[in-house]
C-alpha cells in the first residue's frame, strides 16, 4: 500500500517571524514571475537605467550646458516608453529569418488555469513552473492510477486533471490489468508497490508490473511505469522494486509528490512524442 498521504501537503517549516515569511514569499512570488517572462526584469532594468542616465546628466557637477537640453529629455522619454508600452506581452521575435518564441499563450494559459498560488507545496509550484513549456503536450493523456488507498492519491489526481490528463483510478491489480485489456489506450500506469490484506503487506504492485511486461499486446507491456510509495529513502525505495527493475522498460520509483509530478511530466512528455504505434483498422467482430 501506498502511504502517499502527504501529497500536496504543505512541507513543515522551521517558526519564523511572521514578517520574514511574508518577505520570503514575496521574493519567491517575484521570482516566479521573472521566470515565467524575462522581458518583466529586462523591461525594468532598461527603464531605470534611462532615468539614472538622465539624473546623472541634470545633476553632473561642472557641467556648464543646458541641464535640461534635448538629451535629458530623449531619456526620459525613453524611460516612459519602455515602462508603457507592454513588452511582456510580447509572444515572438522575428529578425533576418529567425523567429524566437518568447511567451506560448497556451503555455502560459495552462499555469493560469492552474491557480499556482493555491498549491501550497512550494516544490510543486517551482516543478510546474520550471516546466511551463512542456504542460501543453500532456493535454489528452491518459493515465491509469493503482493504489488500493485511493483516498490517499486524492490531491496527485486532481493536479494531473488540472494538467489536462485523463486520469482512471482502480484500486487492485485484477482491476487495473482488465482496463488495460478492454482499452489499451493510456501512456503511462502509476502503481503504489505494497497491498495492505489480511495477512499483512503483499508486494501487489510488482505482481501488476510482471503481467504487465509479460502481456502479448505490445501496447500494453511497452507502457511506461512509475511507482509511488513514500516513508521510505530513494535507495530504500529502489531496493523494494528491485525484483522488476531489470525489465524493459525500466520502472521508475518516486518517493515524494514533487518528484512524482517532475517524472510523470517527463515520462508523458517523451511519451506523447512518439509516433503512435497502433493498428488502425477495427477488427471483425
Amino acid at each position: 500500500m501506498s502511504q502517499s498521504g502527504e501529497a500536496l501537503r504543505p512541507s513543515p517549516e522551521p517558526s519564523d517571524s511572521a514578517a520574514g515569511r511574508r518577505l520570503r514569499s514575496g521574493l519567491h512570488d517575484g521570482i516566479a514571475v521573472v521566470r515565467r517572462n524575462p522581458l518583466i526584469f529586462v523591461k525594468a532594468a532598461l527603464a531605470v537605467g534611462a532615468v539614472a542616465l538622465a539624473l546623472a546628466r541634470l545633476l553632473a557637477p561642472g557641467y556648464t550646458g543646458e541641464r535640461m537640453d534635448r538629451t535629458f529629455l530623449l531619456l526620459l522619454a525613453a524611460a516612459v516608453l519602455i515602462l508603457l508600452v507592454p513588452w511582456e506581452h510580447l509572444t515572438t521575435l522575428k529578425a533576418a529569418g529567425l523567429e524566437l518564441t518568447l511567451n506560448r499563450p497556451q503555455v502560459a494559459g495552462a499555469l493560469r488555469a492552474l491557480q499556482l498560488d493555491r498549491i501550497d507545496k512550494r516544490e510543486i509550484r517551482e516543478t510546474l513552473e520550471s516546466r511551463a513549456e512542456k504542460l501543453d503536450v500532456l493535454r489528452g493523456a491518459r493515465v491509469l492510477w493503482h493504489d488500493d488507498v485511493p483516498r490517499s492519491t486524492v490531491g496527485g489526481r486532481r493536479l494531473l486533471r488540472a494538467l489536462g490528463i485523463d486520469v482512471i483510478s482502480v484500486t487492485d491489480r485484477e482491476t487495473a490489468l482488465n482496463t488495460l485489456e478492454s482499452d489499451c489506450d493510456f501512456d503511462l500506469v502509476i502503481s503504489d508497490v505494497l497491498r495492505r490484506t489480511d495477512d499483512g503487506y503483499k508486494a501487489e504492485g510488482l505482481v501488476l508490473v510482471r503481467e504487465i511486461r509479460e502481456h502479448p499486446n505490445p501496447i500494453i507491456n511497452g507502457l511506461p511505469i512509475i511507482f509511488f510509495t513514500w516513508g521510505r529513502t530513494q535507495q530504500e525505495a529502489e531496493k523494494q522494486i528491485a525484483k522488476v527493475s531489470r525489465m524493459h522498460p525500466r520502472p521508475q520509483v518516486t518517493i515524494s509528490s514533487d518528484t512524482l509530478l517532475r517524472t510523470v511530466i517527463d515520462v508523458l512528455e517523451d511519451a506523447r512524442k512518439r509516433p503512435i504505434d497502433a493498428p488502425l483498422r477495427k477488427d471483425p467482430t
